[in-house]
């Protein structure tokens, strides 16, 4: 016991015996299902390697192809590319193309470091000849079994000489199956060394270029951070000043309808005040005669009748409007189914009127009724281009009933 030393303990071979034996036997066939094994895992990942390999090539031409179009969408120097902001969007489009080159150098890791690996190393190259030393090796041994039963078949009496010729035969034999067993073990053991580290070196290397390739993105993020930020101040300050303008449009629609809506009502109130100066001139009979509230005539001395709240109804439907039943005299406190008398209506716009006719004549204006007379027309013209149409209508209505009673001069 004392002075032994132990010799440490190595990684356990593959084979442990190389003699001609059942037990070798049993290795090999061990060995062969592992290695088909091996075949159809490396025909599966060269297929996988195979789409990525596809699938990195396109990501690149899209990357490049993306870069491209941002290029032509926002990095110009003319007016329209610097209000969408070039100055910055020229340091994002440099990023993504140097993204897409970063994308093509895991492409061609993964088509050297593993799909050469894969096919040529292995499925063409380890696994390739495995099989051919596996042929090898079987027809060695049939033939050194052969010449073995053949020298074994001799009998005495034969020369000699043949007896020696197949020894000779048997021996050659011999050699040649040892051989194909032995190159047969060395690449058997081959494949089961280097298996062990060949693949994990191949992923080893796929898997360092796409750490490369993050760190290459990192530090393109952390060299476009400025940019970044300032990017978002100015679509802030941008967005803020689309709202207030956004509300200055709201504010000024808001305004343009009110004032189209006063328009309309001032319009309303003229047209009603007119109606009821119509109305009311027809119940003049005598020269100077302005009455209010006084019963209405049932004949002028041209046989037509006054023109009361009731004409003014069947002229135009804008008659029936509070203003214009109001101005008719319709609920007005002592007035009530009376016309106003005109002199007061012509007294609202343009002061005391004085309204002379000559008997059996049509009865004449001075000029403030004449004045009124005149605003009819221009509230026509007025009407007419500001696209009132409807209530143009109602004022040329008005203003023919004054010709027909004779209210112009």
């Amino acid at each position: 016991m004392f002075g032994s030393t132990a010799t440490p303990m190595g990684p356990e071979p593959v084979f442990l015996d190389l003699q001609d034996t059942p037990m070798f036997k049993n290795t090999v066939d061990d060995l062969q299902a592992s290695a088909k094994k091996l075949k159809d895992k490396c025909t599966g990942l060269l297929t996988g390697a195979k789409k990525y390999r596809d699938a990195l090539a396109a990501m690149t031409e899209a990357q490049q192809s993306f870069a491209g179009a941002l290029h032509d969408f926002g990095c110009g120097s003319d007016e329209d590319s610097l209000l969408l902001g070039s100055a910055v969007m020229s340091q994002f489009v440099k990023a993504f193309k140097e993204l897409g080159h970063a994308f093509s150098f895991i492409q061609d890791c993964v088509e050297k470091d593993m799909i050469d690996v894969l096919q040529q190393t292995w499925l063409d190259g380890h696994l390739a000849v495995l099989r051919e030393e596996v042929r090898k090796y079987e027809k060695r041994c049939n033939d050194h079994e052969g010449a073995r039963l053949k020298h074994l078949a001799l009998k005495k009496v034969t020369k000699r000489d043949v007896i020696d010729k197949s020894a000779a035969e048997l021996s050659v034999a011999r050699q040649a199956a040892d051989e194909a067993r032995y190159e047969l073990a060395r690449h058997l053991n081959t494949v089961e060394v280097q298996k062990r580290h060949a693949f994990l070196t191949m992923v080893v290397g796929v898997v360092y270029q796409h750490l490369a390739f993050f760190r290459q993105g990192s530090t393109l993020l952390g060299r476009i951070e400025g940019p970044y930020s300032d990017a978002m101040a100015i679509v802030e300050h941008v967005c803020k000043e689309g709202q207030t303008k956004e509300a200055a449009l709201e504010d000024m629609i808001l305004a343009t309808r009110d004032a189209t809506a006063a328009r309309e009502a001032l319009i309303l109130r003229e047209v009603a005040a007119a109606a009821a100066a119509a109305a009311l001139g027809a119940d003049v009979d005598s020269p100077g005669s302005a009455v209010c509230c006084a019963a209405p005539t049932t004949a002028d001395p041209e046989g037509f009748s006054p023109l009361t709240a009731g004409h003014i109804d069947s002229l135009h439907p804008l008659a029936h409007s509070p203003l214009a039943q109001g101005a008719l005299g319709h609920t007005g406190p002592g007035c009530t189914g009376s016309p106003v008398g005109v002199g007061g209506v012509l007294s609202g716009f343009a002061g005391p009127a004085v309204i002379s006719a000559a008997p059996g004549g049509p009865v004449q204006l001075t000029a403030a009724a004449a004045g009124l007379v005149g605003d009819i027309e221009r509230l026509i013209r007025n009407t007419q281009s500001s696209g009132g149409a409807q209530v143009g209508v109602g004022v040329r209505i008005l203003v023919a009933a004054c010709d027909h009673i004779g209210l112009r001069t």
